[in-house]
């Protein structure tokens, strides 16, 4: 009887460890995604999550730590931490409901990014450009 009480305490103690851990894990990423940066020009609040979104669509957005809004240096936010800058409407902070949203969405955007690449090297395949060609126009072959 004892052992079999042992092994039910030791399977709920692992259990309990392993959900802690992913909760705690999901915890750490969200606390790095609501990351708060003031831009150094225009002076607005942005979050991380969002400069990742922005660098996934727009190609030119590779700098960390650039605003989204007029693509000028920001830093991290330092100055009071008011109850308004957790909704406010520009950055809203992120929720775990929200999180999987994010993930959805970056999921779509590189998936959508891939079949771009796969449907640009089809046709660059299947019409070839001729390069040796001494008009610039870039005529098919």
């Amino acid at each position: 009887m004892w052992p079999l009480v042992f092994i039910v305490l030791f399977i709920t103690l692992i259990i309990t460890y392993i959900i802690m851990k992913k909760s705690y894990k999901k915890q750490i990423e969200l606390d790095d995604l609501n990351t708060l940066y003031q831009c150094t020009s225009c002076g607005k609040l942005h979050r991380k999550y969002q400069e990742e979104l922005h660098s996934l669509i727009n190609s030119t957005y590779l700098t960390p730590s650039t605003c989204p809004r007029c693509h000028q240096a920001a830093n991290l936010y330092i100055g009071e931490y008011f109850d308004w800058i957790k909704t406010n409407p520009e950055c809203p902070e992120l929720r775990n409901q929200d999180l999987r949203k994010f993930k959805k969405a970056v999921k779509k955007v590189r998936q959508l990014e891939k079949e771009l690449q796969n449907l640009d090297a089809f046709l660059h395949y299947y019409y070839p450009v001729n390069k040796n060609s001494s008009d610039r126009d870039g005529k098919l072959l």
